[in-house]
């Protein structure tokens, strides 16, 4: 099957099972983008590139992409989900009239639905992320190159261009993940909170980038105390809880959207 094709069928399975959604799993939306690598219509990047996984017509992945300008910011034509009119990006349809999403980026060809923690675009990073805006969730670091919650402001630990790399346990580029980063308080490297819960389990609280503890020193003194004090559980169980316990509010320090 085409690219589109199996991504059409992704997205039926999906509004099946929720017919009042619009859009797809990933963004509430009522256009289509038009890739510019395969010239096909999706209902977002990610949907493009899972159903890359799944076709061999087009080898591009949207998100985050700059090759050869086929990345979602290369996006110049959407289609309208109501009267299917295929038209410049824009947030209304030049056809019906409708609006295609509450909350719209033109830099990142973003049309979405914010949740409660909102979505806000930072120019420094050139994308949007998920928060209320620079000065009210989050700050800027022009050393890190990422934005952080404004309660981690008073401990961050500066990293030149820290984002920039890949994820030191799954290897997934972290500058534009999707998923919520946990930073070391000590060393101020980050990596997924699942891919630190999976360190954890098996006996290190060190970050794989430095080798410095992933927690802060309080808390390594309470799980040392806790294991003393239950003989009876294993030592690294132990840590575990108390780590994912005291690290659990602090997860959303930053994320694309």
């Amino acid at each position: 099957p085409s690219l589109a094709a199996v991504a059409r069928q992704q997205e039926t399975a999906e509004v099946t099972k929720e017919q009042d959604r619009e859009g797809c799993k990933h963004y509430r939306r009522r256009c289509k983008v038009k890739a510019p690598c395969c010239g096909e219509f999706f209902t977002c990047h990610n949907c493009h590139d899972e159903a890359m996984m799944q076709a061999t017509t087009c080898a591009v992945e949207m998100k985050g992409s700059s090759v050869d300008n086929m990345g979602r910011y290369a996006v110049t034509r959407v289609q309208c989900e109501e009267c299917k009119l295929e038209q410049d990006v824009t947030n209304l349809c030049e056809g019906c009239g409708i609006e295609f999403a509450k909350y719209f980026c033109a830099q990142c060809k973003l049309f979405a639905t914010p949740s409660a923690d909102g979505i806000f675009h930072c120019p420094s990073c050139n994308i949007c992320r998920v928060g209320k805006g620079l000065g009210i969730s989050h700050f800027h670091c022009d050393t890190c190159h990422a934005c952080y919650t404004l309660e981690s402001k008073a401990t961050h630990k500066c990293v030149e261009r820290a984002l920039e790399s890949d994820c030191p346990v799954c290897m997934q580029f972290l500058f534009t993940s999707s998923e919520a980063l946990f930073v070391g308080p000590q060393c101020g490297h980050a990596l997924h909170p699942a891919c630190m819960q999976q360190l954890f389990q098996s006996g290190t609280i060190k970050c794989p980038t430095c080798g410095k503890p992933l927690v802060d020193e309080s808390l390594l003194q309470l799980a040392l105390t806790s294991w003393h004090r239950k003989q009876r559980l294993m030592g690294t169980a132990v840590v575990v809880v108390c780590c994912l316990t005291a690290v659990g509010c602090a997860l959303r320090y930053f994320r694309w959207i």
